[in-house]
């Protein structure tokens, strides 16, 4: 069973919490407290691997922001799908823009996650991707969901459903018949933006600045999920 199997209620909102300041260490678990007195389960968030398991002992649906194409052993400074899983994640972004990674090294991860799956370990990988092409070609490797976000856009006050929306359906027109989800994300400050993205056919979106920069993120929350 992969991670998007157990999101049985759309649209997923999945929160990035980066490497902001306001977002590592004892940060994230106070911001970690604040998702889980919304306690939607739509809501996924996506941490430092230091901060998986601390995280996790406050909100279940915990992600890894990034894993390496590397099987455990002799890899100083990488991080295996294994060892995130064993601090408790359900699943992992991957090649965020800020954090690419070539076709190749995406194929190898993915098939390193199934081979886990196989022996029973339920994890699910969702991939980002900056075109509807590269949404596409990723795609075609089995992940189990694609965030379509291109970088300009990433981290501003612009979101990608209103500047950009021919690259939303796009990507959910080429992705469509991989029957995976796509996601969207870069630009996403507020429930108008959430919404115009699943009018576009997104099914869930991703937010980084807009929940972890905000001075009332508990809020900021409860108002997206109060027009989904």
């Amino acid at each position: 069973m992969s991670l998007y199997y157990k999101w049985l209620k759309e649209p997923v909102i999945i929160l990035n919490f980066k490497a902001y300041e306001q977002a590592i260490g004892n940060n994230a678990v106070k911001l970690a407290r604040q998702i889980s007195k919304v306690g939607d389960e739509r809501v996924y968030v996506s941490v430092q691997p230091t901060d998986i398991r601390i995280v996790k002992e406050v909100w279940e649906n915990t992600l890894a922001q990034h894993v390496d194409p590397t099987g455990t052993g002799a890899r100083t400074g990488w991080i295996p799908v294994e060892s995130v899983i064993r601090s408790g994640a359900v699943g992992t972004l991957i090649n965020h823009s800020e954090h690419q990674l070539s076709t190749e090294d995406i194929k190898k991860i993915i098939a390193r996650v199934r081979s886990l799956t196989t022996q029973g370990i339920d994890f699910g990988v969702v991939s980002c991707a900056d075109t509807a092409k590269r949404a596409g070609e990723i795609a075609a490797l089995g992940p189990d969901a694609i965030a379509i976000e291109p970088p300009e856009l990433i981290g501003t006050n612009i979101s990608v459903s209103s500047a950009r929306p021919e690259l939303v359906e796009d990507a959910v027109r080429v992705v469509s018949k991989y029957n995976i989800p796509v996601f969207c994300g870069a630009g996403i400050n507020k429930p108008e933006d959430v919404v115009r993205a699943i009018e576009l056919g997104a099914r869930g979106v991703l937010v980084a600045s807009a929940f972890v920069k905000n001075d009332a993120p508990g809020k900021w929350l409860k108002d997206v999920i109060s027009v989904l």
